[in-house]
């Protein structure tokens, strides 16, 4: 069996306002990340956090699929109704 070494850093974005968070995974040795509900309001600050890295996005992960919880990721209710507002990484 191999051993497998990695680094990952976990970087956790806090929403203003009303407390839901958002968390960025980067693996270092690939420079790959993914992230794990990200609103739309708090975009630039992943984008920020991936150069910071020099990484790129290969994932996004919703788990927060509720209209309701925390605020529907900012976004207006046409922005909710976009798949591809909340599922395309940055660019």
């Amino acid at each position: 069996m191999a051993t497998l070494s990695a680094t990952l850093t976990i970087e956790t974005f806090r929403a203003e306002g009303d407390g839901c968070l958002g968390y960025l995974v980067v693996d270092e040795a690939s420079r790959t990340a993914v992230a794990i509900d990200p609103r739309l309001d708090l975009v630039e600050r992943f984008q920020a956090a991936l150069a910071a890295h020099d990484a790129h996005l290969t994932h996004v992960l919703d788990t927060l699929r509720m209209p309701t919880t925390c605020r529907a990721y900012g976004a207006s209710p046409s922005e909710r109704a976009r798949p591809s507002s909340r599922t395309s990484p940055p660019s």
